[in-house]
């Protein structure tokens, strides 16, 4: 699933490709004090679904990309976490615009994921309200989990940044919506032989105007 409306297309091209690259799941939030909301997602993930089809899930959930937000912004980087259903994600601030946050998870490095269908029994069941599958069920959604090389999801995330880095700030309007202001009528020409008259403060540099 392709979900972008509140970003520009060259941005969501980018965004696309590295949830390509990686194999994982891409999600963009617009982080304002403690409240979020989803700006645009790439892939899924079942058992993310199932966590959050409860409000608690969705509140631990939004706690586990918190946790990580003051870290990313202070480095500008990729910062690594573990998500309240024990997986892996990696949260980075949109170079230039702290607000927007990307998540790129989850995902189990490759090889680790032993034990990993009752890690996530555990983990549903701590959380209020929610409900705890079967044994199928819990192996499905552990199956469909992303399983990713070491290091390989933080440099997919690197590789984004570098790329964002080199757009236009998504919060600043297209150039070509913003119009150039008419030019004034030309001046009247003073009768012949009139003495010229400088008006006041024409030797200020108008660069300067347009640098206030």
């Amino acid at each position: 699933m392709t979900d972008a409306p509140g970003l520009p297309s060259a941005h969501a091209k980018v965004l696309e490709r590295a949830a390509r690259v990686a194999g994982v799941p891409v999600a963009v939030h617009r982080v304002r004090g403690a409240s979020e909301t989803l700006a645009a997602g790439w892939g899924g993930c079942a058992a993310c679904r199932a966590a959050c089809a409860s409000g608690a899930g969705k509140a631990a959930c939004a706690r586990s990309r918190a946790s990580a937000h003051p870290l990313a912004r202070t480095l500008g980087g990729p910062v690594t976490l573990v998500c309240h259903l024990g997986l892996g994600c990696v949260a980075a601030a949109w170079p230039g615009v702290p607000e927007l946050m990307l998540t790129f998870g989850p995902y189990v490095p490759a090889g680790e994921d032993r034990g990993l269908a009752a890690e996530l029994r555990r983990a549903l069941a701590a959380l209020p309200g929610g409900r705890v599958p079967g044994a199928e069920d819990l192996a499905a959604l552990a199956a469909g989990i992303p399983r990713a090389p070491y290091g390989a999801v933080p440099a997919a995330v690197e590789w984004t940044l570098e790329e964002l880095s080199r757009l236009p700030s998504p919060a600043a309007p297209p150039s070509e919506a913003v119009e150039a202001p008419e030019p004034p009528p030309p001046a009247a020409r003073p009768p012949r032989g009139a003495a010229k008259s400088k008006p006041a403060g024409a030797d200020f540099d108008a660069a300067r105007i347009a640098l206030a």
